[in-house]
Formats: structure tokens, sequence, C-alpha cells
């Protein structure tokens, strides 16, 4: 509901009758729910936040997520951090509530009063604020009237710390401008690439080196501590394969959700070929990339294979399928892509597309309208949706049972077979893959890595979506490999090192004969111009590399820089060929736009600031860790 004030409280004129409103905040009062806590999750400065208030704001905030994602899963909900994510937003409404106290700053009953009265979902049909419709919107949302007085009271009362602390920003026209500039600049450059694969394969390796550049750096090789586990996961997905649910509970829930869970939107499969255009680029950019797409277009049309243009031609990572795009529905893409693909019919293939990026064709691979998915397509998945939600209720039960059989010495193949669920066994795992692979906490991957080979952990390891009981199969301590054992890898290091040493040699000299602001004549042949680019260092040609992008940035146009630079590549030297600045009539289609978002950029880095310093000065204790898990 807090929601609803935030789209509709935004006048605060006075209002000629309180009448009604009053008697339903005498009646109430204003934080009427002055309940006994059972329980405290925190403390901040010594006031707590009690376990009743924590769970009816996640359940809130569990509500809110499911509105907008039906189908998130009490799993996904808890790799979100969802419970954390709570308990930090409490902490940091306590502490700018108690800084509120003592700057004596307050939401007075009258302000309140206001922001309800502004809510329409409250109103009659008159347009005047009931007290009958307010409560039984009030019940509708499972809520009463203190408790959602207090809601608001607390959202307005955030809102002023907010506008007080953040009342200094300030952006001027100078500012804005300058960062816009920054920001949209678009640079080329003239360079020669030194490929670090042809100095390498000309490089000249002898044994004698190999064996000492092994020595000096053998450490590079060093093969990490393994461990092989044996273990049974206890899971809410691991519980579901031996939980039976009935057809009529999974045609019900189907027949329940089917509107809004399983509708398929409209959609289409495309392949497409794109061909480059930086945003700013001059007209000959434009032409010569009209050009290669008409070209592209002339093959297609001629008989050639969309795919094999595509393949050849187009200038993003689809190209290695043939430009492949799979399935798409509306929003996902760019509007005239959008507009271009789900024009076409199957087959088809469109006329040149200009977008932000440059210039598509598209061939259409089909075309579905929207429709309500089958109960057959989706049996599977609500089976396994309603088969977890009730394992979720025996994960701790059947980890109790498991701990009991371990403090009886009993195997973990014997503890599989009890429960009913799957022994399985890791591939050789490090600290790094066992966290990625099993998804064990820091603590925990410890706890396994620390134990001999053949031990059964008497603690659950807390993994992905639940727990696993394990045994330390084998241990691989950590080793590093012989010389003849690496020898190919040693001769690849040491290649590519003494490949990067001649190509620097080789930039230096170019740049060492640099007359007149000319390169050697045996080089002026093999310069290149890279179409324009951005700051975020993704240069056309050269890959992504922000430290060349930003040595670019800051050199003087026309001139050979005096320092060449390594890239993956190999090493490039490079001058500025064009620099491109936005122009005075795109400053001001944009300038409001853009002095909003850094102020309000500004606003926010003053309010994350303020809530830092409260955080450093208050005390916050979590005195009960387990209702976060």
């Amino acid at each position: 509901m807090l929601d609803v004030i935030r789209g509709h409280a935004q006048s605060w004129g006075v209002k000629v009758a309180f009448g009604l409103i009053i008697v339903v905040f005498v009646f109430w009062g204003v934080g009427s729910m002055q309940e006994g806590p059972t329980s405290v999750v925190a403390t901040v400065n010594k006031k707590p936040i009690v376990i009743r208030d924590f769970i009816r704001e996640y359940e809130r905030q569990v509500e809110s997520l499911r509105t907008r994602f039906p189908g998130v899963t009490a799993d996904e909900l808890k790799k979100l951090g969802l419970k954390r994510q709570v308990l930090q937003q409490m902490v940091a409404e306590t502490l700018m509530q108690q800084e509120a106290e003592r700057l004596g700053i307050t939401v007075t009953p009258y302000e309140l009063r206001a922001a309800i009265d502004q809510i329409p979902a409250f109103r009659d049909a008159s347009g005047k604020f009931d007290p009958e419709t307010y409560k039984k919107v009030l019940k509708a949302q499972q809520t009463v009237p203190g408790r959602f007085e207090e809601g608001v009271r607390k959202d307005m009362l955030g809102r002023k710390m907010r506008a007080l602390v953040t009342a200094g920003a300030v952006v001027t026209d100078a500012e804005a401008r300058d960062m816009f500039t920054y920001a949209q600049e678009k640079r080329s450059i003239d360079y020669v690439l030194f490929p670090l694969d042809e100095y390498a394969a000309a490089a000249s390796i002898e044994d004698a080196a190999l064996q000492a550049w092994y020595d000096s750096n053998k450490a590079r090789f060093t093969e990490p501590q393994k461990v092989r586990l044996d273990f049974v996961r206890i899971s809410a997905e691991s519980l579901a394969a031996g939980i039976d649910i009935p057809e009529t509970a999974i045609a019900a829930f189907y027949a329940e959700n089917a509107a809004s869970y399983f509708m398929q939107p409209e959609r289409v499969r495309a392949r497409h070929i794109l061909v480059r255009v930086p945003e700013g680029a001059d007209e000959a950019t434009v032409r010569k990339a009209e050009e290669r797409i008409a070209d592209a277009a002339a093959q297609i049309k001629a008989g050639k294979d969309f795919a094999a243009v595509a393949a050849k031609v187009s200038e993003d990572g689809s190209a290695r399928n043939g430009g492949e795009l799979g399935w798409f529905g509306r929003g996902e893409m760019v509007k005239p892509f959008e507009d271009a693909a789900f024009g076409l019919k199957p087959g088809e293939v469109s006329a040149p597309v200009r977008s932000q990026f440059g210039f598509h064709l598209i061939k259409s691979e089909g075309h579905e309208a929207q429709r309500q998915k089958a109960l057959d397509e989706v049996r599977n998945e609500i089976r396994k949706r309603l088969a977890e939600e009730k394992a979720i209720e025996k994960v701790h039960d059947s980890l109790d049972n498991a701990l009991e059989l371990v403090s009886a010495g009993k195997s973990v193949d014997e503890i599989a077979a009890q429960l009913k669920l799957e022994r399985q066994t890791s591939e050789p795992l490090t600290r790094e893959s066992a966290s990625a692979t099993l998804g064990l906490k820091p603590a925990d991957v410890t706890l396994a890595f620390s134990a001999p080979a053949g031990t059964v952990i008497d603690t659950p390891l807390e993994a992905e979506g639940g727990y696993i009981i394990a045994r330390v199969a084998e241990v691989a301590p950590e080793r590093i490999p012989g010389f003849d054992e690496v020898r190919d890898k040693v001769v690849v290091a040491v290649r590519e090192d003494e490949g990067a040493r001649l190509a620097l040699k080789a930039a230096d000299e170019a740049l060492a004969g640099v007359r007149d602001g000319q390169l050697p004549g045996a080089l002026a042949s093999r310069v290149k111009t890279s179409p324009l680019f951005g700051r975020d260092g993704n240069i056309p040609g050269l890959g992504v590399d922000p430290a060349l992008a930003a040595a670019a940035f800051s050199a003087e146009k026309g001139v050979w820089s005096d320092k060449a630079h390594a890239t993956p590549q190999g090493v490039v030297v490079l001058r500025v060929h064009e620099v491109v600045r936005p122009t005075d009539a795109q400053w001001q289609a944009v300038a409001s736009t853009v002095k909003e978002t850094i102020l309000a950029a500004k606003r926010e880095e003053m309010f994350r600031a303020f809530l830092t310093t409260l955080h450093a000065k208050g005390k916050v204790e979590v005195k009960d860790a387990s209702v976060l898990e």
C-alpha cells in the first residue's frame, strides 16, 4: 500500500474537511499495535527490532516480489538473500528515525491525515474519505489501520529526512554540459599493430632458456589442494523427488494460475546480420556500412544461405552461429529491430534496418502468437513446484535424521539409503570449484578441506538450496608439477614473453623513426584507421581494451604517441585521428534530462553517505542470526 502513497501523495495543500478521517484516527490511533515482542532479531543503539515486525516486513517483501515475478520460488528467494536485505532496510530505517528524533523532525497527525486523504482507494463515490472503505481496503491487504498508519508515517519521515540530507545537492549547467561532453565524446585512431602471434612464432627458444624460465616461474604451475567428496544432498529439490503430487492438485494449480504463470507471449525466432555504425559516425562511415549491408542483401537475394553470409559479414557474437538469435518477445530488442522482426512472415528477409547499433538484415525463422500453454506442457513444472513447496517443510527433519545417523557412525551410503536420497560423488574439487559446483559457503569449504581422507564430516555443510552430508573420499595435496609435465605450457609461455618483447622492441623502433609526424615508410602502408569509439574501451578492430582507449582519450590529435601500448593482440602505436564531441543541438535536446539524472545521482550519493555515517556512529547487534538463514 505504501506504493500507492508514493504514487498519489504529491500535494500537501490544506484540506477543508477532515471530520471523518479524524474519527478514524481517534478511534484507532497512529501506531496502535503496541504488542509485546516475543524475540529480538537485532538491536539498533539498544532499540530492538522484534521478530514479529521482521517477519511481517519479510512477508510484505515476498508478496511484492511474487506480484512482479509470479514464478519466484523459495530457493530463489533464499539465493537473493532477501531476509538479510530486509533486516538491513529495517536497520537503516531505525537509524534514520533515531536521527530524526534527535533533530526534532516529525510527521504531525495533520500531515499524516493529509497524506492518507490523498489516496483514491479510500474514497467513496463522491470523492470523499470513507471510513468503511478505508477498513475494507486495509482488511483486503491483510493489515489494520494502526499498522498501516505507522507504515505511512515511517515512509513520510524517511522522505523528509532524505529531502533534508540532500537539500544541498546542486548541478550547474556548465557541470552537466561538461559531464555530458565527457561521456559522449568519440574518437578514432590511426594505428599500427605489431601482432603478438607473428613475433612469438618467429622467436628462437633454447632448451636452457625453457628450464631457466621454469625454475623462475614454477609457482605459476602450482596445482592447488583437491578433495573428492561422497555426499548426500538434503534440499527441497532432492526431497521433492520422493513426494507424490496427485493429478488433482496439479490440475487445480493449473486452473488457478494458468492465466498468470503459463501465458506465453507473442514471440518470433530470427537471425540477423549486423554491420556496426558507431553513434555519431560521419557520413563516410555510414555510407561504407550501407554498402556492406546492401552487398550482404544482394548475396542473399542471389541465393546464398543467410546463415553463411551472417557468419562471414555480421559484426556481433551471433555471427559464429549464423546470426541465430533464438526466440524473443516484444520489448527484448531495440524498437526498430523489434518492429521489423515482428512484421516479417517466416522465411522472409527484411530490407536493411537502422538501429542504434548499425544496419541489420533480419530473417524470420518463426512467429508464434500469444497463447496459453496447455496443461500437458507444464505438468512436470507444476509437479516439481508443488513437490518442492511441500519438501521445504521436511528439510530440517531430514537433516536432523541424517545427523543422528552420522552420530551413530553410519556411512554416507547408509544415510542415503535410509533417507531414500541419491548418494553422489564429486569430481576432484579445488576450493574455488567446491564453492562454484556445490554452492558451499567459505567456512564450509574450509571445513571440507581440513578433514582427513575417509572422514565423514559431522557438521552439515550449507550448500546452495540446502545442506550436504559429506565424506572426504580422497585428498590430493597442493603440488608443483615437474618441468617435463608442463614443458609444452612452458614453451607457449616463453614464446609469448619473447614475442611480446620483440613486438615492443619493433614498436619502439618505429616511434623512434618518426619524422615530421610520419612513421618510417615501411610502416606507413600498415596504418589502419579505427571507426569512432567511446570511453568504454570497445575499439572496433582491436577489441575491448579500456587501457588503450584511455590512452587514446588522453592523447593529442594528429601526433603519434611517444609510447607503445601492449594489448592482448600485440603492441600498438597510435595517434588520434578524429575527435567528435556532441553538438549544441544534441546537448539542448537532453540538457534537462542529464541535469536531473546527475542531480538524482548526487542526492543518492549524499543519502548513502549519510546512512553510512549513521551506521558508523551507531551500534547494531544481530541477536538471532538463525532467523536470517
